[in-house]
């Protein structure tokens, strides 16, 4: 896991994670289990211009699951993204 720096948001720094798509499902359904929408927010959370990913500001995009992570970097070790269980 590395890689290039995304900033968003208060000028927080998320790590760029390579996920895989095993990865992805483990954080889908942690979200699910936890009752958090696509972006691990409270369900009902409703965002300006519809979407969290978008910076309006800079015009910037940021991955979904990088949103997570940022959100929830705890994510990393409590699932084991990233980690070869072999």
């Amino acid at each position: 896991m590395g890689g290039l720096g995304l900033t968003l948001d208060k000028g927080k720094v998320a790590q760029q994670y390579i996920l895989t798509r095993e990865d992805k499902e483990k954080i889908d359904l942690w979200l699910r289990e936890n009752n958090l929408n696509i972006f691990g927010d409270p369900e009902a959370t409703i965002y300006a211009g519809g979407s969290p990913l978008f910076d309006e500001r800079t015009g910037t995009m940021i991955d979904r699951y990088q949103y997570i992570l940022l959100k929830h970097p705890e994510l990393v070790q409590k699932l084991r993204l990233g980690i070869d269980d072999k």
